[in-house]
């Protein structure tokens, strides 16, 4: 078909034709506009299409674990319900076989009660006299300090303790001035 003397079918004419259009310029460019806004107008369509289609899905696996949870929620307060009962019951067993060791056991436990009341009771009186006794010692203590200082001093006055600073700083207050052998001028 490259051979330009040969005559074209008529199907053959209609393709070289319609390449024709195609191949100018304003063809080439119209066709370049149109085709990326209809592709961006279907691909947005569909994208917005599929995220709600996902959107929905989700929304239902959502509210379908929702319901889920509750359903395992309420199996788990009934096995615990059902639970309490059977050790009740077990217990009450228990009680109707065993009475002498139940009595024995509530009996501990009063006893026990009432030795920790008493515990508590004798704890408390002992830190009270223990409080009592060291305060007395420390007030003995501090009489005994006073009684001391007051013996070392010789009277009722509290004792002075002297430095070599204090003392000289006494001496120079009591004493005249020393002369001095300068001849004034």
């Amino acid at each position: 078909m490259s051979d330009p003397t040969t005559i074209p079918t008529e199907g053959q004419a209609e393709v070289k034709a319609d390449a024709q259009v195609e191949a100018t310029p304003e063809a080439k460019t119209e066709a370049k506009t149109e085709a990326p806004a209809e592709t961006t107008s279907s691909v947005a369509a569909e994208a917005s299409k599929t995220f709600e289609e996902v959107k929905k899905k989700l929304s239902e696996q959502l509210s379908d674990l929702g319901t889920h949870v509750d359903g395992l929620s309420q199996k788990l307060t009934d096995a615990a319900s059902q639970a309490r009962q059977m050790i009740e019951k077990e217990l009450q067993t228990l009680k109707t076989q065993h009475p002498d060791a139940f009595a024995r056991l509530e009996e501990l436990r009063q006893t026990g009660d009432e030795s920790l009341d008493v515990l508590r009771g004798r704890l408390d009186k002992l830190a009270g006299d223990l409080e009592k006794a060291v305060s007395g010692f420390v007030s003995t203590l501090a009489e005994q300090a006073k009684k001391a200082t007051q013996s070392v001093t010789g009277g009722d006055e509290p004792a002075k303790t002297e430095t070599p600073a204090t003392t000289q700083a006494t001496q120079s207050e009591s004493a005249p001035p020393a002369e001095t052998d300068k001849p004034q001028s």
